[in-house]
């Protein structure tokens, strides 16, 4: 199980970004189609566009996402992030 785990992470990683967060943020429409995305996937690769860190930065947006969404951050690289829901 923890195989096929990290073999959907490989495929994740190097796959394109699921969805963007633009620059309005993290907003009502963005958080339903990420829940929608997380829970047909399981894992989703979010990409953050530069316009978005002009009034937050990455963590504190990675904190806003994970709250709202109840997911888990599997990982951080410059302004990707790798978000995971488990059942």
């Amino acid at each position: 199980m923890k195989r096929m785990r990290s073999e959907k992470i490989k495929k994740v990683r190097s796959g394109a970004a699921m969805i963007h967060l633009g620059k309005k943020g993290v907003t009502e429409e963005f958080v339903l189609e990420l829940e929608r995305l997380l829970g047909r996937e399981k894992i989703v690769k979010v990409r953050v566009l530069k316009s978005v860190l002009g009034t937050k930065s990455m963590d504190e947006i990675a904190s806003e996402i994970l709250e709202r969404t109840k997911s888990q951050l599997l990982e951080t690289r410059g302004y990707t992030l790798l978000l995971a829901k488990y059942v």
